[in-house]
């Protein structure tokens, strides 16, 4: 049923993922299967899937945890840069464990090189929530975003500022 509803067109369109999530809100039930359709062989369901899941954990991020497996060793290595950008969005949704994080920090690593600067954008958010998880991560993370800040696109940048500023905030915070 839901595989249907996301199915077809092409990739530039979100087709019926709105309705979709009013589905799976509607029956909670569902999400099992919505989850699946991330790791499925079309890349249009799998886009359209992982849309609506981050919009769905949103609301519920605890309806992600039984699937976290799945994410870590199915999802998270999808190189699709829809499904990329959304996994960035989703990760620290999850209760990770330390081991978790790392796995995860290395991962996202080579979400850098991806030729999508969305899929950069959304991938320092992400390296900087999980230097939250893992305050050891914060002085590459920093680095790692500073340089980006200098070096990326205007999105890039202006993403980068502020999470420097939030960077700064921290330190402040844990100095008095």
């Amino acid at each position: 049923m839901l595989r249907a509803q996301l199915s077809g067109g092409d990739r530039k369109s979100i087709g019926e993922v709105e309705a979709a999530v009013d589905l799976v809100l509607g029956q909670p039930v569902l999400f099992k299967e919505l989850f699946a359709l991330i790791t499925c062989d079309d890349a249009i369901v799998r886009s359209r899937a992982a849309n609506a899941v981050e919009r769905i954990t949103r609301e519920h991020p605890e309806w992600l945890q039984p699937h976290k497996q799945v994410y870590l060793e199915r999802v998270l290595p999808i190189a699709q840069w829809e499904v990329r950008s959304h996994a960035c969005q989703i990760l620290t949704r999850f209760e990770l464990e330390p081991s978790e994080i790392r796995t995860c920090y290395n991962e996202l690593r080579g979400f850098l090189d991806d030729k999508s600067s969305i899929v950069r954008t959304f991938t320092m958010q992400a390296l900087f929530d999980l230097s939250r998880l893992d305050p050891d991560l914060a002085p590459e993370v920093t680095r790692t975003i500073r340089h980006l800040t200098e070096s990326g696109t205007p999105a890039m940048r202006s993403r980068g500022r502020k999470l420097l500023k939030a960077f700064d905030h921290d330190a402040k915070r844990r100095k008095s």
